[in-house]
């Protein structure tokens, strides 16, 4: 049977397992929104099992539907419902089924259909006559893994548009995506430069000086004329990142290579590309003689 370990879904899958097994004594119950809503499609030609299991199957409150039908062949030939669906097969008609490249589960009596039903490698085994709480936890688990088939499809068909998109293998493509996601995760700040409108990452931003009803924005590779006022521009900034110098001046302290004292009067912060800003005494005592 697969290892349901690692993810948040699949510790959850565990605690399923553990709580039909009686294992974890505090687990009184299992919570009906893990399981996703799902189509059963039962394939069997008993008669006693298709009653207990479809009342069951009705019953429940995670099933759509309860689709029968007597052989596989016949299930595949009527275009059986997309994902999310369940299939349980009788044990009595394994013979009849080739691999299965989806989780099912199968129904039978004795330990020889519990046998034969892994060793057709289902995910898993209901034995009749059905107990409701094994039908239960067995569906809930069986159906976390056809919710972790569809995530998988969803992941292998959105890296397949994203590599072609952006033209990045399917080996870098997880280094790529980890690359992309911690930079949507960056604050940013939008703001009308001239006639367009610009986003940058507030990490980018050197300084911003005050210039009448303007500001101007300095970065590494360009500068920008904004019409704002620093008060407001200093909200839309990051708080952590940014400090005063003077009344007209905002600088990132990740760009602040030295703070120098020239005198009892005056301090100037120092750029790591050497700009040389004047911190006026109210900020010197407020943010920046602790540097010195």
């Amino acid at each position: 049977m697969t290892s349901v370990t690692g993810s948040q879904w699949e510790q959850k899958l565990a605690q399923y397992q553990q709580a039909g097994a009686a294992t974890v004594p505090e687990v009184t119950c299992i919570p009906d929104p893990l399981l996703p809503l799902v189509t059963i499609v039962l394939v069997t030609d008993n008669p006693s099992h298709r009653q207990q299991l479809q009342a069951l199957a009705s019953a429940h409150a995670g099933v759509m539907q309860c689709l029968i039908y007597p052989s596989l062949k016949q299930a595949q030939q009527a275009s059986m419902p997309e994902l999310p669906r369940l299939l349980i097969i009788d044990a009595a008609l394994l013979h009849t089924c080739e691999a299965m490249n989806e989780p099912f589960i199968v129904c039978g009596y004795s330990n020889q259909d519990a046998m034969h039903a892994f060793t057709a490698r289902a995910e898993g085994f209901i034995a009749m006559p059905v107990d409701i709480t094994q039908f239960d936890d067995t569906l809930s688990y069986v159906a976390g893994l056809v919710l972790q088939q569809q995530q998988r499809h969803t992941y292998q068909t959105l890296r397949g548009l994203l590599t072609k998109q952006y033209g990045v293998s399917a080996q870098q493509f997880p280094y790529w995506l980890e690359q992309h996601s911690r930079e949507r995760d960056v604050p940013k700040v939008t703001f009308r430069s001239s006639n367009a409108w610009v986003t940058m990452a507030c990490r980018d931003i050197l300084w911003v000086q005050a210039a009448g009803d303007y500001m101007c924005v300095y970065t590494q590779d360009e500068n920008h004329i904004v019409r704002t006022t620093l008060a407001d521009l200093s909200r839309k900034l990051c708080p952590d990142i940014f400090e005063r110098v003077n009344r007209s001046v905002l600088v990132n302290r990740h760009f602040v290579k030295q703070v120098e004292r020239q005198g009892p009067q005056s301090a100037f912060v120092v750029l790591q590309d050497d700009t040389r800003l004047k911190i006026s005494r109210r900020y010197f005592t407020a943010h920046w003689q602790h540097i010195i």
